[in-house]
Order: structure tokens, then sequence, then C-alpha cells
């Protein structure tokens, strides 16, 4: 049996990741949490969910999902094979040095680490990491994210994640900033984060504060584009589930998001206001480009699909990792 820890399951986000995880490797899983137990209504988990450590007992083999579980990595019922799954520079999210230290020891970690960003994995060896390192990717949940090919209209912007609410979020606002400019160009401006509207609540024309699956759905379809705004990031959640309608993101970051590809599977620029603005309107202008990159967003989505991945983390897990894979 497999134990993989999850801080909780309020935020779809990266903790869909872990339960794609969870639910996908044919290995019996449990799941451990130190917080709440209640299912998450944006997902159709499986698996068992508990609190007790003592479950540990039962497994062969422990994964770390994020530095909450770090504790369990030399407890004394632990598995003999322990890997840490790696999302996210998680101490950028809080000023806080007990917090710091809990996250430089699940970077640090002397076992075997997946994580799915360069960036990440640099910032890791810099921070000190020796210790064995392995690069996968995520995939999209078809099923609840199907594939749609159809004309896009050309007047509909979505903005993913209006409302910030870390420092590794759009912290300058550059989302709603651009959505004004946007808007006072002529498009219709829609809008979704995990909070309530707040900022510049004049812009958006429609806001959806954590949308369903169907919301989601329907708001990827109808954008002609998807513009997106953070200073750090893992890799590309939303702009995955918006290629599945062949929609491209224009995408402001400072590091991060390895899938989307600049001039492949969407428009990259700097964190600045002007660059995602200048690269939005070269998306929305250029509808050659656009189309080509959303061909290109459609054949990548099912390619680097979950069976793709999934595949690569048994490898590691079971000690053979193939020739393809990478390990850094």
């Amino acid at each position: 049996m497999i134990c993989i820890t999850c801080p909780g399951f309020s935020v779809h986000g990266g903790i869909r990741i872990i339960l794609e995880w969870a639910n996908r490797l044919p290995d019996a899983v449990i799941l451990n949490t130190s917080k709440s137990t209640a299912l998450p209504d944006w997902f159709d988990n499986r698996v068992p969910i508990t609190k007790n450590v003592a479950i540990l007992k039962q497994c062969d083999v422990l994964i770390i999902a994020s530095p909450h579980g770090i504790n369990l990595e030399h407890h004394r019922w632990a598995p003999k094979k322990v890997f840490i799954f790696l999302q996210m520079m998680e101490h950028i999210f809080k000023d806080s040095e007990p917090w710091l230290r809990q996250c430089m020891k699940f970077y640090k970690s002397p076992n075997p680490m997946i994580l799915g960003s360069h960036w990440n994995y640099q910032w890791c060896k810099d921070f000190g990491r020796t210790a064995a390192t392995y690069y996968v990717g995520n995939g999209v949940n078809l099923n609840d994210f199907p594939i749609v090919e159809k004309k896009h209209n050309d007047k509909t912007i979505l903005i993913e994640g209006w409302e910030s609410y870390n420092p590794a979020k759009d912290v300058d606002n550059l989302g709603p900033v651009v959505g004004g400019r946007l808007k006072s160009d002529g498009y219709r401006i829609l809008a979704y984060s995990q909070f309530a509207l707040k900022t510049y609540p004049e812009i958006p024309d429609e806001y959806y504060q954590k949308p369903d699956l169907q919301t989601l759905n329907s708001l990827y379809e109808r954008a002609t584009i998807l513009v997106k705004a953070t200073k750090y990031d893992a890799r590309a959640l939303a702009p995955m589930e918006g290629m599945t309608k062949g929609t491209v993101t224009a995408r402001a970051i400072v590091h991060g998001d390895d899938d989307l590809i600049n001039d492949v599977t969407a428009l990259r620029c700097a964190y600045d206001e002007e660059s995602l603005y200048q690269t939005s309107r070269r998306l929305l202008d250029d509808h050659e480009l656009r189309g080509q990159l959303s061909e290109n967003c459609l054949e990548y989505v099912q390619k680097f699909n979950w069976d793709y991945y999934m595949k690569q983390v048994m490898e590691i897990i079971e000690g053979h990792p193939n020739a393809q894979m990478t390990r850094i």
C-alpha cells in the first residue's frame, strides 16, 4: 500500500494534483491528512482518507506531498521507501521562521524527490539538496476537462487568479489592470479566483468565486484567450485546463509553468503590466498565430496525459526509471 500525505482538500489547485496521483496509481493508496477528512466537492475521490498516522504500519511506500507532512519522514512507523513530492517552493507563501525551517527540511530531504519544475529543482539545489531528484510533469483530467475543438470568438478575455492570496501570486494585480485596459479596447472580461471580488470590482463583466467544473469548462470554452499573471508557479494548472478547449494563455511570470512553452503552447512575458498587455494584444490580433498555438495546445494535453506521467512515477517508486526519464 502507498500512503500519500495531503495538507487538506479546500483548494482546487495543487491539491488536485495530489488527488490525481492518489486515484491513478495502480497500487492500493490511502491519503493521510492532518486536517479535515471531508471529501472535496470538486473531485471524484475514490481512495480512503485518514488522519491516523498508524496507517503507516500497513504501507510499503510513503509519499510526502508537502512540507506539512515532513515530520513523518523519520517516523518510527514510516516504511523503508519514502519519497518527496515537491509541487512548489512553499516557503514563499508565508513569512515564518518555523515554516521556513520545515520547508528547508522538505527541500533537503535525503529521500528521492519527484518534482515538476526546473526552477524548483534549481532552488532546491541552491539550498543544498544533493539527494536523487526526478522531473515528472502533470497531466490534465480529461474526464473533468474534456477536449472540445471549436472556433473561439474574438472578443472575450478570461483572467484566472483575479484575487491574489500569497506573495507568489499576482501581488501587483497585473491581471486586473491589464483586464481593465483590454476592456477599454472593447473586450468582455470574465474572471475567477478562490476569493470574493474586491480588486477593481468594476472591471469584470462576469466574476466567479470557486467555480465548479461545469462553470470552469464553460469559461475556458467561451474565452478567446486566457490571461494569467503570477510571480511564481511550478507548473500550469488553469492554463492546461484551458488547453483542452484550445484556449491559449498570455502568461506573465517570473519563474514557472514549464508546460507553457513560448510560441508553442502559450505566449510568455516578464511580470510587468506593459509586457502582459502587449503579449495579450499580440495573441488577440494575430489570428494565425493564435490558431496554430491552439492546435498545439490540444495536441499537447492529449500527448502528455496522466497515463504518460503516472507510468514514470511508478517506475521511480519501483526503482527502475527508464532511460527517457530525467534525473536531475
